[in-house]
């Protein structure tokens, strides 16, 4: 082999190498910036409310919130960019700065003369896979503005959707979330992480983010002067992944113990089962209100309750019933009793 042609082919030889090397390089960091999206990828687009077509100045403008809409009633957005009462952490249902950012929703859990709940939705950038495991959270705070929103309540939640909801198109009230709290949310200061994780049984397609449980089953606490009307709540940086870019707990809820009963009061409803009576001691004096409800929502009984009461329910069928009381300070108390 002539010695120039050698020469050459060496040079050649390790210009492939050099080049192989650089395409390697290059194959292997596109491998894991793809596999990295896959794994990691928040599956909510826009999470913390952050990129807007317009900047909202009233009421009923989620909307303007990228990807995000209504899917009962009418929820509120807030933004750095608008005027005051709409820019946080001046928002018309309290101060809070927002979570991250600068933007935040907010929403209705509960209202204290009739039924009312706002619901907030979003689509998913891609369908849930059946069989796969992900993880969910989102930030809460109670918007504590102590005449109107001075309420709080239990229930906050996450539930998966194969269908799109609008404001006068509300998701179906069934009892039902995939994740929810059964704690009272009152802090006013601190954002509260809901978080848990959800094996898919279905492709979803959307997520709603509010109170999908009846008045019966939603405690509340009053924390203002009252007489408060909403429980009100702002939502931040939602997160649905397949990984733990939206770190978990291996659990469906979110709980924290806090006392529901005023003044040290103590509650025995029961027996439970109850036959032919129920029995209310109440110490301290204090009065409420005893509600009977059927599982389907049927309210059954009545009944104000001073310092105790024993309660005829012969004229109730056997069966499984929800009860509520309802004390004079606002607070709520709910579970769960059968008749024989």
């Amino acid at each position: 082999m002539p010695r120039d042609f050698k020469k050459y082919s060496k040079h050649f030889v390790n210009a492939c190498v050099f080049c192989f090397s650089l395409v390697a390089q290059h194959f292997l960091l596109s491998s894991i910036f793809i596999s990295s999206q896959i794994r990691g990828q928040n599956l909510i687009n826009n999470s913390s409310f952050e990129i807007r077509t317009q900047c909202p100045n009233s009421s009923n403008q989620l909307h303007y919130a990228i990807g995000w809409s209504s899917y009962c009633s009418s929820p509120d957005y807030f933004h750095g960019c608008s005027p005051f009462g709409f820019s946080p952490p001046n928002s018309m249902w309290g101060f809070q700065q927002p979570h991250s950012g600068t933007a935040y929703a907010s929403l209705v859990t509960y209202q204290s003369h009739s039924f009312y709940r706002e619901l907030i939705g979003t689509t998913l950038s891609s369908p849930l896979v059946i069989g796969q495991r992900y993880y969910i959270s989102f930030y809460v705070n109670y918007a504590w503005e102590p005449l109107s929103s001075g309420l709080a309540s239990n229930k906050m939640g996450l539930r998966f959707l194969t269908s799109s909801y609008s404001g006068d198109n509300c998701v179906p009230i069934s009892n039902f979330s995939h994740l929810h709290t059964d704690s009272i949310l009152s802090d006013t200061l601190t954002w509260i992480k809901l978080s848990g994780y959800f094996v898919a049984d279905s492709a979803y397609t959307r997520i709603a983010i509010g109170n999908f449980y009846s008045d019966v089953l939603t405690n509340t606490l009053l924390t203002g002067p009252g007489p408060a009307v909403y429980s009100m709540y702002y939502i931040d940086d939602v997160c649905v992944s397949v990984d733990t870019l939206c770190p978990q707990t291996d659990i469906g809820t979110w709980t924290r113990q806090i006392d529901l009963v005023p003044n040290e009061t103590k509650i025995f409803l029961g027996p439970n089962p109850f036959d032919e009576y129920l029995f209310i001691p109440i110490q301290n004096s204090e009065w409420c209100q005893l509600e009977l409800y059927t599982v389907q929502g049927e309210k059954l009984l009545t009944r104000m309750v001073y310092g105790g009461a024993t309660i005829s329910t012969t004229n109730i069928s056997s069966g499984t019933y929800y009860y509520k009381l309802l004390f004079a300070n606002g607070n709520s108390l709910h579970g769960k009793i059968f008749k024989l």
